[in-house]
């Protein structure tokens, strides 16, 4: 039978349970037939003839029995029948499509080589600009953004850019304190979500819950298969032209490695690595075909770091998260063959895997956490990973409240009646605009991750005694922060005088009562109209 896979691509499927056809059982098949004669390297996963792969059969036959993903919203594209096709490095295919589009389009085609073809016009140059849309389609809306948790900035102060520094197409653009995302623009790679610390953009295509209903029932069904050491396999499509070759080369996929397609690697981010592995998979394999973009791969490492990180930390042996870069089946044969199969948890996790970013890896991690071999309070991260605790320097910490204001994700809280700083480890994504805000340099960053119960305890980390009106008694401040005040302005001409210096140390109320009933004092004022 035929359906469409999480990422919207037509596939054969079979459903679970159905026994695998013999050679004689399939149809234009003789008994006699050979192996290459029905070999179909797709129903097998891509392994090779001869490879016994009984188990990866049944797994993947089993995704058939999923739900099809909720429908995504669409993005509508409309031209006036003019294409432009931009010759880069496959000059030749470049002039192919020019070609092919010319029959029903007017076509331009802009190639670095003087070039003549049939009804298309042809320039001949250097791209260094280009705006606008090609074709008229409609294509999925791979984004959601919830701009209510986004780290991006606030008061003009940036926290987090790296959606915007990773996007190829130049899609996402600062818009205050968030950020704007043209959806024409954008091509469905997922980096975005993949770096976005707390979850604010999120990948569609498919989503988190959709993908994580995938590895749960392939590996489940592997395993009661009779399957051991599963290496989930992520590839794309040219990933996928890859693996058929190396299939029919006899340098196809290892029984253990099951094959998921998307639409693009760079959306491979934590959220789904370490699931995975709390799902029952030995490892995760990224497999990067074709001039993938330097930073599309370098996140993905990073991800893969930070993962690893972890799973070392709690006593999970082995290499458990691969990115292989292969051009050809050599490569990814090489590639393979260097991993050994890494320590799995004994227990499969049963939970269902959610749309929200942090959530889907905090449920990981709290199954990671008690299957280890090890048990740990804290693991120690890398810089730049989104969970992780701040430090207050008490000296310098004025009470200011600044930081609270700046925090997108309210980790930092103030006491409401109370001088106290608090703060929520489980919601820091490490962003840095509390650090950035300080006006103090009291605050640093330190990445860590805390698996006891107190990640989900706000815990003081400042506190000072209530500063009271020296006229009314009212409390209006902090201590440090009068005293932060006085220390600063007791020098300037306009706090010379005892009473100026001592209405800093009023509420606003008597301040200005104090202010008026000073008649003899020189003011401001005074000093303009003497003027």
């Amino acid at each position: 039978m035929e359906g469409f896979d999480g990422d919207g691509k037509r596939q054969r499927r079979m459903t679970v349970g159905e026994e695998v056809a013999s050679p004689a059982m399939i149809a234009g098949h003789s008994p006699e037939a050979t192996t290459a004669d029905y070999f179909v390297p797709e129903d097998r996963g891509w392994s090779s003839p001869g490879v016994e792969c009984g188990p990866k059969i049944v797994a993947l036959a089993s995704l058939a029995n999923l739900e099809p993903p909720a429908a995504l919203a669409s993005v509508s594209y409309l031209s006036r029948g003019n294409v432009l096709v931009v010759a880069g490095g496959a000059r030749e295919r470049a002039r192919r499509a020019a070609e092919l589009l010319a029959s029903s389009l007017h076509v331009t085609l802009l190639d670095a080589e003087p070039v003549t073809l049939p009804a298309v016009a042809v320039w001949t140059g250097r791209l260094e600009g280009l705006t606008g849309f090609p074709g008229e389609f409609e294509k999925p809306r791979y984004f959601a953004y919830r701009e209510s948790i986004c780290a991006h900035s606030r008061s003009g102060i940036t926290g987090c850019n790296a959606c915007i520094e990773i996007c190829s197409t130049q899609a996402i653009a600062a818009d205050g304190d968030h950020v704007k995302v043209d959806p024409h623009l954008c091509m469905g790679c997922g980096a975005c979500a993949t770096v976005c610390p707390s979850g604010a953009m999120s990948y569609q295509f498919p989503r988190v819950a959709e993908r994580g209903a995938q590895l749960k029932q392939l590996l489940h069904a592997y395993r009661n298969a009779g399957g051991n050491d599963a290496c989930i396999v992520f590839h794309d499509g040219e990933g996928r032209e890859l693996l058929a070759a190396a299939a029919d080369a006899g340098r196809g996929l290892p029984a253990r490695a099951l094959p998921l397609e998307a639409w693009h690697v760079a959306a491979i981010g934590l959220d789904l690595l370490l699931p995975a592995v709390a799902f029952g998979a030995s490892q995760v394999v990224v497999l990067a075909v074709g001039r993938q973009d330097r930073e599309y791969l370098a996140a993905l490492r990073a991800q893969m770091v930070i993962g690893e990180t972890v799973l070392h930390a709690l006593g999970f042996a082995g290499t458990h998260f691969a990115l292989i870069e292969a051009a050809d089946a050599e490569a990814l044969a090489h590639g393979l063959d260097a991993l050994e199969p890494a320590d799995a948890v004994c227990a499969a996790a049963t939970f269902l895997l959610s749309n929200d970013k942090r959530t889907a890896i905090e449920f990981a991690l709290e199954h990671l956490a008690r299957q280890a071999p090890r048990k740990v309070d804290e693991i120690a991260l890398p810089p730049g990973s989104p969970y992780g605790e701040i430090r207050v320097d008490s000296a310098k910490c004025t009470m200011c409240m600044a930081c609270v204001g700046a925090c997108p994700e309210s980790a930092l809280m103030d006491g409401v009646d109370q001088p106290l700083l608090k703060f929520l480890e489980r919601n820091c994504v490490q962003c840095g605009l509390c650090e950035a805000t300080c006006p103090e340099d009291a605050i640093t960053l330190a990445p860590r991750l805390l698996l006891t119960p107190a990640v989900r305890e706000a815990r003081v980390v400042n506190e000072t005694r209530p500063f009271h009106c020296v006229s009314c008694g009212k409390p209006f401040g902090t201590q440090k922060m009068v005293e932060a005040m006085m220390g600063r302005l007791a020098g300037h001409s306009m706090f010379t005088e005892g009473l100026a210096l001592r209405r800093l140390k009023m509420c606003a109320d008597c301040r200005v009562v104090d202010m008026m009933s000073a008649k003899d004092e020189v003011s401001v004022l005074k000093m303009g109209r003497e003027g």
